[in-house]
């Protein structure tokens, strides 16, 4: 804002060395747009801070509700029966997101960008297609998951 003589988008540069000496409108012009621009920057701060708060209640109940556990288990399931049933496609999905999971097999939001989400999808799309096609083989390198406990449980039921 150059009436509020701000250095930045963030922060507020000096006053004009004559300002004492400016005719008094033009100085109450530049002291209401710093006023303004710091009133901006106050409601910005608030903006972020209440939505994190309502982001962390979000998540807090997502975690609370009763059919968390449940998502997990049958994603769990989901996951055993594509390896029981689909070796090879499992395999093949697995190695092209492997580079983008942590160690515990989680994808990592910082690094796997939607860019990257859309880039994988059309790999592991033109992977899966090319395993259907008989002509071309493709390694199985992932040995399959082992059946957790609660996968187990519900298979059971």
């Amino acid at each position: 804002m150059p009436v509020a003589r701000a250095s930045s988008p963030s922060a507020l540069g000096a006053l004009p060395s004559d300002f004492s000496h400016m005719p008094e409108q033009d100085a109450f012009k530049i002291l209401n747009a710093r006023r303004f621009l710091v009133a901006i920057w106050q409601r910005r701060a608030e903006h972020t801070r209440l939505i994190h708060q309502y982001v962390g209640t979000v998540t807090d109940r997502r975690r609370a509700a009763p059919d968390h556990n449940l998502r997990s288990q049958a994603l769990d399931a989901a996951l055993d029966r594509l390896v029981a049933e689909h070796p090879a496609a499992a395999a093949r999905i697995l190695a092209r997101l492997r580079p983008y999971a942590t160690a515990d097999g989680r994808l990592e939001e910082d690094v796997f960008t939607p860019a990257l989400r859309a880039q994988a999808k059309r790999e592991v799309l033109a992977d899966l297609a090319a395993i259907r096609r008989p002509d071309i083989v493709l390694p199985s390198a992932i040995a399959p998951r082992p059946v957790l406990a609660a996968t187990a449980a519900l298979a059971a039921r």
